[in-house]
């Protein structure tokens, strides 16, 4: 049974999760509003699917919205459906029960149109069971008795309407109707009949939403003459059915992030449709944030596999050497996965989980007084009290204001507890001892060029290297033995 585009229930609004900043969500959603002109896509983003099956029909419409057609198809119905909704409100607020009845009947007419539009396409071109669920939906509600009684009503009675044409002249104070073909607009000929203004130029007059006396006495003739109230009236029990509709305010989840990653790949970055697998793996992956703050392509990518038993990654190696991008990477990769949609890797394959935590190292608060480990701590505690298991997981610089022996104490029952959790995830720290060999942990260091202090920002599974950082710092800071010795010695 088809419920909604996105899979499952209509989504219910929720508060932002610490990983919308963490992973800079953000700033992939200002992105998208920006480009799909939306005023709150927040929610759709904020709402994750809750189980193996809504993940699946996501992934489903998004691999058929990779069809030209169909994404077109989709975008019109958006486009027709918002027509919908503005002549809904304007015969909410016109005030005239005849023009409010005709505003009813285009509401309904145009709903019509867009949706036998949509279905066309959606026939032709869809491959995927989702889109297929969608169509046997559509099917059944125009088999339904209510569809059938006033779409038949609508076409007829438009038809009708849209037939009738009325010639009109003024002389003295009288004003002539009768039926003939006029290829003038009725708006433009009125508005240059009754002009009071000197006609210096031809000029285009928009549609208005209330009508004149005289065109509503015009409209009241005619639908007197042809018997059209009753019919008018007996549409107004109808409306439109609610799930296609409130479908055009869900799509734009998909079609707003399409157009996010049509613009990157014109700057040459890849995406793709993440495959089911049984662990984490990710080829030539890119921080979709900092690509968005660029206008070419210079963002490194990685790649990285977990095998067999491999559940929790330590990141160490130079500041600045690209291990808190690498977290942020692999977040997204997780949480697009997890929505359904595509994601910023030329490949990546994972399993489903049951959620996403991730905790940042923030600033010191000035406004409470506290210090920065006790406010890690009141943060870290509600992610630990959780009681969920399968939980992908990002830790990013802990415990950086402890003693380094309290921060490895510390940074080891952190991994054990989500390792008991039956959890997966990522830890970067500069403590190297979180890093040491054991069963479920994976060591990756971010790894220096040739001269040991150029960052190469890509990350190499090896043991933690103290050593080679250290000696990135002496080398950048020119502070070897003979230089040292012949600044503060004078070569003596």
């Amino acid at each position: 049974m088809f419920y909604s585009i996105l899979g499952g229930t209509p989504i219910q609004k929720k508060e932002l999760a610490a990983f919308f900043e963490d992973f800079n969500i953000n700033g992939l959603i200002s992105r998208a509003r920006s480009l799909d002109r939306e005023s709150d896509l927040t929610p759709l983003y904020q709402y994750m699917p809750e189980s193996k099956e809504e993940i699946r029909f996501r992934r489903s419409v998004t691999e058929d919205l990779l069809n030209e057609a169909i994404h077109q198809a989709f975008s019109l119905y958006v486009r027709r459906i918002q027509e919908v909704k503005s002549l809904a409100k304007m015969g909410e607020f016109c005030g005239i029960p005849l023009q409010e009845k005709k505003y009813h009947l285009d509401e309904l007419y145009h709903f019509h149109r867009a949706l036998s539009e949509l279905e066309q396409v959606l026939v032709r071109e869809a491959k995927g069971f989702a889109i297929r669920e969608l169509l046997d939906y559509i099917s059944d509600y125009k088999a339904s008795k209510e569809f059938q009684t006033w779409s038949s009503k609508v076409l007829e009675l438009e038809e009708k309407i849209q037939g009738q044409t009325r010639y009109f002249s003024v002389s003295k104070n009288r004003v002539l109707v009768e039926d003939a073909p006029e290829e003038e607009s009725v708006e433009n000929r009125f508005a240059r009949v009754f002009s009071f203004e000197e006609k210096k130029e031809e000029k285009t007059f928009d549609k208005r939403d209330r009508i004149t006396l005289l065109e509503m006495r015009l409209a009241e003739r005619i639908v007197d003459r042809e018997k059209l109230d009753k019919p008018l009236s007996s549409l107004k029990k109808f409306q439109p059915n609610q799930v296609l509709m409130h479908m055009a305010e869900e799509l734009p989840l998909y079609l707003s992030f399409f157009k996010v990653k049509k613009q990157l790949e014109e700057m040459g970055y890849e995406f793709c449709l993440p495959k089911e697998g049984e662990s984490l793996e990710v080829q030539e992956g890119f921080d979709l944030g900092m690509a968005l703050q660029s206008w070419e392509k210079n963002v490194v990518s990685n790649s990285f596999q977990m095998r067999e038993g491999e559940h929790f990654l330590v990141v160490t190696g130079a500041n600045g050497g690209g291990k808190t991008t690498f977290a942020r990477m692999l977040g997204q990769v997780v949480y697009l996965s997890q929505m359904g949609l595509l994601v910023p890797a030329r490949e990546a394959s994972l399993p489903f989980y049951d959620g996403i935590f991730s905790h940042f190292s923030k600033e010191e608060s000035t406004d409470t007084g506290r210090g920065k480990l006790k406010e890690e701590l009141e943060r870290l505690a509600p992610l630990m009290q959780e009681q969920k298991s399968n939980v992908f997981v990002v830790l990013n610089e802990l415990f950086t204001t402890a003693a380094s022996y309290d921060a490895e104490v510390m940074g080891n029952r952190v991994i054990d507890h989500f390792l008991e959790k039956n959890c997966t995830g990522i830890y970067v720290t500069h403590i190297q001892g979180l890093a040491k060999e054991r069963p479920g942990i994976v060591s990756l260091v971010a790894e220096l060029a040739g001269d040991h202090h150029t960052r190469t920002f890509l990350m190499a599974r090896k043991p933690a290297d103290q050593g080679e950082y250290e000696d990135s710092i002496i080398s950048k800071y020119d502070m070897i033995y003979d230089r040292m010795k012949e600044v503060v010695g004078g070569g003596k």
